[in-house]
């Protein structure tokens, strides 16, 4: 886990810390950490539990450091804009540090740095974590394709298939992680086919290269001047500090280690693409009413992989080739009350793999199979 940067990551509120509102002038600031300091001074705790002596320590880090930022003008100014600015929920109030795993991260020092991720060692860790085995699955897959109508041949192969997904897909943290990225988001929008997916990795490459990487150094920059932190980039030493901008030189290198990492990205993408498309092949479905083929406007209903409850429904138009989202099935409606209720003998059930993300992918396979594009 990252150790998330104060300034950067998250914030702290100084003016909570000292319990005063952020509209406070110079005088309200000196009294409340006059008030705090003397308070919270270390020398009353000594006689105190270890745990308060500590809380008063850190405490004194704060109000010192609130000091450095709220009665320097310059600092001041700085600090409240980005203040007012930073999401609300990655301000702290307390001094502690916010650690949001799942929030998308791009860490500009790596990029900067002569560190490397082992991509090789991580691999065989993913290999034996997955307990994906190459040969193994592709010789199912001959086994499969020499028998395709064979319900436990084709159960086997879906199976080692949702097995090279899951080690792709940590292969592909794994490459986002050797360009400073943890956490990435490259699916944006709604995915219809499996090579969609490389279209939206894609456009989240250049997002992160146009977009983020220099909102990432501007936002450095800001933090330097406000005080929250020194600006130290790659190699640790200061950069920027007495400049209104960061160097082009230090721009220039973040984007082309970045730039240079993406195309094992990109590999990793067309190999996630292929075994999506193997997998959405597998698909399974029915008919609603046994042996009555639906026709081109029908409904379809995305089935969870137990086959107890409805996930999604939709009105399929052929001459569009599109669906209206079916409202009254919303997520969770039993797929036996809907057998019973059949509202509408044209009826389409398609069984969702819970490996497979985006479950409109699935439903474009079955209408193209049945009803062509």
């Amino acid at each position: 886990m990252f150790k998330p940067i104060e300034g950067i990551d998250y914030i702290v509120d100084y003016y909570a810390v000292l319990g005063i509102s952020r509209d406070s002038n110079k005088r309200d600031i000196e009294l409340a950490l006059r008030k705090n300091r003397a308070q919270w001074h270390p020398d009353r705790m000594q006689n105190l539990s270890p745990e308060i002596l500590k809380e008063a320590e850190s405490k004194n880090i704060l109000f010192s450091k609130a000091r450095e930022i709220l009665l320097n003008e310059d600092f001041k100014q700085a600090y409240d804009k980005r203040l007012s600015n930073f999401e609300p929920e990655l301000v702290s109030e307390d001094g502690r540090a916010i650690i949001n795993i799942s929030r998308e991260r791009i860490d500009l020092d790596f990029l900067l740095s002569d560190k490397n991720i082992n991509f090789s060692e991580l691999v065989e860790k993913a290999k034996q974590l997955t307990g994906y085995n190459e040969k193994h699955i592709k010789s199912v897959e001959l086994l499969y394709n020499s028998d395709k109508k064979n319900r436990t041949i084709k159960d086997i192969y879906r199976k080692e298939l949702n097995t090279e997904l899951t080690f792709i897909s940590q292969l592909e943290d794994i490459a986002w992680a050797r360009v400073g990225v943890t956490n990435p988001k490259p699916v944006k929008g709604l995915l219809y086919h499996s090579d969609d997916y490389g279209q939206q990795v894609e456009i989240e490459i250049n997002r992160i290269k146009e977009e983020e990487i220099p909102k990432g150094l501007e936002n450095r920059l800001l933090a330097c001047k406000s005080g929250a932190t020194p600006l130290l980039l790659g190699d640790g030493k200061m950069q920027g500090e007495k400049d209104d901008k960061i160097s082009s030189e230090i721009q220039e290198r973040i984007i082309k280690n970045f730039s240079n990492g993406c195309d094992q990205i990109r590999e990793i993408t067309e190999k996630k693409q292929q075994v999506l498309e193997k997998l959405v092949s597998l698909t399974d479905y029915e008919y609603l009413v046994k042996h009555n083929p639906p026709t081109p406007n029908c409904n379809i209903f995305v089935v969870d992989y137990k086959k107890e409850k409805i996930m999604y429904g939709i009105k399929f138009n052929k001459e569009k080739f599109s669906g209206d989202t079916l409202q009254e099935y919303s997520e969770g409606y039993p797929l036996e009350k809907l057998k019973k209720i059949q509202p509408n003998e044209d009826t389409i059930l398609v069984y969702h793999n819970p490996e497979i993300k985006d479950i409109l992918i699935e439903v474009v396979y079955v209408t193209e199979s049945l009803f062509g594009e």
